[in-house]
């Protein structure tokens, strides 16, 4: 068995959209402020975006997905998508170099467990992690 079939990797990793939306929805609730909120938007319309790509794309996900369930699209990948947006973003708030390299770590980790798992092909994992990166960018900027 492989290190993506480890029983904590997995609960770890399965639950990536937990491990997101609940630490933002506690930052947005203790910070109150607009950079916060400015955030959280951002990340909405990154959603948004991921799902648009999707329906442009319309790239089936690998046989194994469809086993599990999804069917939906796989590229861009969501998840990645998501991750980056929100690994990015804050890295480019903070100038601690340290942060920056774990939240991206983080954030690679948890996309790469998507392609062990045969949920994504690296090319759709490769495309959510650019476009969620890129929407970071965008975002910070304006």
């Amino acid at each position: 068995a492989g290190w993506h079939e480890n029983a904590l990797v997995h609960a770890v990793f399965s639950r990536t959209r937990f491990w997101v939306t609940f630490p933002t929805f506690v930052l947005l609730i203790v910070r109150r402020d607009a950079v916060m909120s400015v955030f959280v938007v951002g990340a909405l319309a990154n959603m948004v975006l991921s799902k648009m790509l999707k329906r442009l794309f319309m790239e089936s996900r690998p046989d194994a997905a469809l086993k599990h369930g999804l069917r939906d699209p796989g590229k861009p990948s969501s998840h990645a998508q998501s991750l980056f947006f929100f690994a990015v973003y804050p890295s480019l708030m903070q100038r601690d170099w340290r942060l920056s390299l774990l939240y991206v770590g983080l954030a690679t980790a948890a996309s790469w467990w998507r392609i062990a798992m045969h949920f994504h092909t690296f090319e759709q994992v490769y495309y959510g992690a650019g476009f969620g990166s890129l929407s970071a960018l965008v975002w910070y900027v304006l």
